[in-house]
């Protein structure tokens, strides 16, 4: 692994960069994160590994502030770099056209983590990969996190469902709304998902009902909707379809419109469920959390039951990605967070 983090690399040493891919062969890991320049130098680097052969397969480029421009020269890279697997793009200023760019660089890539929260695809963004979302096979962790994204953008979701198995789908911060999670209940990726975070994205009772109409024919292990604006009314439905739901193991609730009352009524719509659950819930207007207590004495070893369950995976690298995700290597107090997921 080759961390350079935060080093403000300039034109005169980006050439000996290269210069030490043509020597190290077996490099696995390139972190480049914080290194941006508005003049998008920094992408040269890589641009001028296009021609080699590299077995890089971890680029991480989060907060280089890498435009359209810039994503023109990285795609060139990737065209001839088969090898990455991993590819770390957040917090930058991708938009349509270096979406464009980016679809045409993972042309028959064999990506399996894809990060590009905190850009600027939109719908039409998002529009471009459609084509490399319906043709991946090996895609299995998609961040899509605070882009712009809203109803049309969701109508593409199914591409994501014609060949793949993503497993774990993040959309927080968007605008996709009611009629968003009406798609993805439609489409097949619901299916294959594990994790689906969906904070902040104004859903409301009618989304959240609107999931709970498709759960039961999911496999979703951990489930994020805090911030939607959620009332007890909504959550209490939404529970109440869990009854033969055995899969859901985490559900956060945070930052909604829940009250003490919701929160009784939703201990009580899960209180015969066979399988625990451990559900978050903290009121906005009052720093008091509740955490909504379904057999107290299960809830302790919750997330070492999803380990278990992780366990009989086929899929190992998506059983490791996965564990980290449900117990984010700390104690097992069961308090979800987003720094807990897989890409954080």
């Amino acid at each position: 692994m080759l961390d350079l983090t935060a080093n403000r690399i300039k034109t005169w040493n980006q050439q000996e960069i290269a210069d030490l891919f043509a020597m190290n062969s077996n490099l696995r890991t390139l972190d480049l994160t914080a290194n941006g320049h508005d003049d998008n130098l920094l992408v040269e680097t890589e641009a001028r590994i296009r021609g080699m052969t590299v077995d890089c397969t971890t680029i991480d480029f989060r907060c280089c502030r890498l435009d359209d421009e810039a994503m023109e020269l990285l795609c060139q890279a990737l065209v001839n770099n088969k090898s990455i697997t991993t590819l770390d793009l957040r917090s930058n200023q991708i938009g349509e056209t270096g979406a464009q760019h980016l679809a045409r660089g993972l042309h028959e890539s064999t990506i399996h983590k894809l990060l590009l929260g905190h850009n600027r695809l939109g719908d039409k963004g998002l529009k471009h990969l459609a084509g490399f979302l319906a043709s991946s096979i090996t895609l299995e962790v998609l961040d899509l996190s605070d882009n712009d994204i809203g109803e049309i953008g969701m109508r593409l979701l199914p591409s994501l469902s014609y060949k793949g198995h993503c497993a774990a789908l993040d959309l927080t911060g968007n605008h996709i709304g009611v009629a968003g999670i009406r798609f993805l209940g439609d489409s097949g990726i619901s299916r294959s998902l594990r994790i689906l975070a969906l904070g902040n994205n104004s859903i409301g009772d009618d989304g959240i009902i609107s999931i709970g109409s498709f759960l039961w024919r999911s496999e979703l292990w951990l489930l994020d909707v805090q911030s939607n604006g959620i009332t007890g009314k909504g959550a209490f439905e939404f529970t109440r379809c869990l009854t033969g739901n055995r899969s859901l193991l985490r559900l956060s609730l945070k930052h909604n419109c829940i009250q003490d009352e919701g929160a009784r009524e939703i201990t009580r719509a899960i209180e015969n469920r066979q399988t625990p659950l451990y559900i978050d819930i903290v009121e906005s207007a009052s720093t008091e959390q509740t955490v909504v207590e379904d057999q107290p004495e299960h809830n302790e070893v919750t997330n070492e039951q999803a380990y278990s369950r992780l366990q009989n995976e086929s899929n190992k690298e998506n059983m490791e990605k996965l564990r980290r995700a449900l117990l984010g290597g700390s104690p097992l107090t069961g308090v979800f967070d987003r720094r807990d997921f897989p890409w954080s």
